[in-house]
């Protein structure tokens, strides 16, 4: 009993030691791996592709020999109607030949096929969104610091102000403009900050983590280079794409099973054992013998005539199985369109994200300007607050940018990984 509790605590708490501590700093193949491990759906395609693989084994014992021990006892009244005996067997059958075995195997080959590869897409897709919701929290995190940043550096404008008004200045105006422009950005970093934390609670689900526990994220390094694909057509190697050829191949195999119910069946039933008279029965035996021995029966059986409902189901299985064919073709057209789609997004969005990093340099140098020529006397509030907005702007907009390279790179490794 001890050791049926040890067993039982160490399970419940095996998924927690395998667990990265919340307190740490996570990197994104720490978070890859988390929720490999600890999602909640991911299980499902597996036990799925584990179902298929039973099914196989299932299909291929079929065309095996089988053994069971068979028995009965009878008994009736009056003794004209039914005799009281008995019977006990060891019956083997042996499938001589049956075309529909065969078949059955290869479907559920290729129904296995697409199992496995149904749990690879979903391994693929949760990637997808682990990378996703973990690039939206890094943009959140950084839009919250720059803006928490401008403010510092607004409130500091502000203070200057103040002390231009104390020497008798008239710049109501001037303050009053800078509060709004305060006031925008507090309203722009509590958006920033539900933005952030609906990333996280989507990050922690999928990761198998609470939902309102605390991540502190490992910024990757900054884009500077294009991902190399994996070869020069990677999307046929996707699991979409296998599902599709597997799918055809289950649809080829029922076309081969219906096709297969034409051929005679044959097969080999044979017993050995007793079937022994339980008193008094001349009068009527229900059973075929009596005593110990053996026998054996060779079954055939051969369709001739069931009035077109075979060349029904052969017209039907056939175009089940060009309308699979026909989907392979679909399905490799919008995986490459989407590899395609997201290779191009992302060498733009690569020259983007280096472009508007070189504009927030000179943003700022030119808002510090600004605020240095107000702060002498010879600018205006105009000037220095449009140059803190295109300031704000070009962070923002250097932010959103690579957000979305983050995003084309997620859709590039999940479309071009096999």
């Amino acid at each position: 009993m001890r050791w049926g509790r040890i067993l039982l605590l160490v399970g419940l708490l095996a998924p927690r030691l395998g667990a990265a501590d919340p307190a740490e700093p996570l990197t994104l193949e720490q978070a890859l791996q988390e929720a490999r491990r600890a999602n909640a759906a991911l299980p499902v395609a597996r036990f799925q592709a584990e179902q298929a693989d039973a099914a196989v084994r299932e299909a291929q014992g079929l065309r095996l020999p089988s053994l069971a021990f068979d028995g009965d006892v009878h008994g009736g009244t009056p003794r004209r109607y039914a005799s009281f005996d008995a019977r006990t067997q060891l019956v083997a059958q042996v499938p001589v030949f049956d075309r529909r075995l065969g078949a059955n195997v290869n479907q559920s080959l290729a129904a296995a096929d697409a199992a496995r590869a149904g749990f690879r897409r979903a391994e693929l897709d949760l990637d997808r969104d682990v990378r996703g919701r973990f690039a939206e929290c890094l943009e959140a995190e950084r839009e919250i610091a720059f803006r928490q940043a401008g403010q510092r550096r607004l409130e500091t404008y502000l203070s200057i102000i103040g002390a231009r008004r104390a020497s008798g200045q008239g710049l109501a105006s001037d303050r009053s403009k800078t509060q709004v422009r305060l006031g925008e950005g507090e309203a722009a970093i509590a958006d920033a900050e539900r933005r952030f934390d609906e990333a996280r609670l989507e990050l922690n689900d999928l990761m198998g983590r609470p939902l309102d526990g605390p991540l502190a994220l490992v910024p990757p390094a900054p884009p500077s280079a294009l991902p190399a694909p994996l070869a020069a057509e990677p999307w046929l190697l996707t699991p979409e794409v296998i599902e599709a050829d597997a799918g055809a191949a289950e649809a080829g195999a029922e076309l081969e099973k219906v096709r297969a119910d034409r051929w005679p069946t044959v097969s080999l039933l044979a017993n050995a054992g007793g079937q022994p008279v339980l008193g008094n029965s001349d009068v009527a035996l229900l059973n075929n013998g009596e005593g110990w021995g053996a026998e054996f029966v060779l079954l055939f059986n051969l369709p001739l005539w069931d009035a077109g409902v075979y060349r029904s189901r052969v017209a039907q299985a056939d175009l089940a199985q060009r309308a699979a064919k026909q989907n392979v073709t679909a399905t490799q057209r919008g995986v490459r369109l989407e590899w395609q789609r997201a290779a191009a997004r992302l060498r733009n969005l690569l020259h983007e994200v280096e472009v508007r990093l070189h504009t927030i340099e000179t943003a700022r140098d030119s808002y510090l300007q600004a605020e240095s020529l107000y702060r002498g006397g010879a600018g205006t509030a105009l000037d220095v607050l449009e140059a803190y907005d295109a300031w704000t702007n070009s962070n923002q907009a250097h932010a959103d940018a690579e957000l979305r390279y983050r995003l084309a790179e997620a859709d590039l490794l999940r479309w071009g990984t096999q």
